[in-house]
């Protein structure tokens, strides 16, 4: 119950960044270099089932959130992904559009290349009980 609780709330959460930046970046010249944390708390660009304060961003499921961002794409990176929503968040990810790329514990991954094979989600994904990961859109 709680892994489908958690994989529902971060597919959520993300859904919520990849609207929420585009829409402060639309029409901006440097694309999303500007993009930080900062921003994100000053303009209120996040779910409102984060903890937020004046210097972090925290998912009570999968730990604090940090941004980065370039001329053509941004970042989104979660700190402690539970190792069971990293096995399921991956596939749904790559089926729904719009990310570009997914790393979990330093295995990078481009949605251009297709889907990684079940074993190489499995393994990125079970080396910790927490899984460090960041998507990119």
């Amino acid at each position: 119950m709680f892994t489908s609780t958690n994989n529902q709330a971060l597919l959520a959460e993300l859904s919520t960044f990849q609207t929420k930046v585009r829409e402060l970046y639309t029409g901006q010249t440097d694309g999303y270099t500007e993009l930080s944390l900062s921003e994100i708390l000053k303009s209120g660009a996040y779910p409102t089932n984060l903890r937020a304060t004046t210097d972090s961003l925290t998912s009570n499921s999968s730990g604090s959130i940090t941004f980065a961002g370039t001329d053509n794409d941004f970042t989104v990176s979660y700190a402690s992904v539970p190792s069971e929503v990293c096995n399921i968040v991956i596939p749904k990810i790559f089926n729904s559009g719009g990310w570009t790329g997914i790393t979990a514990n330093g295995t990078e991954w481009s949605v251009s290349n297709g889907m990684p094979a079940k074993s190489a989600i499995t393994t990125a994904c079970g080396e910790k009980s927490r899984v460090e990961m960041t998507f990119t859109s």
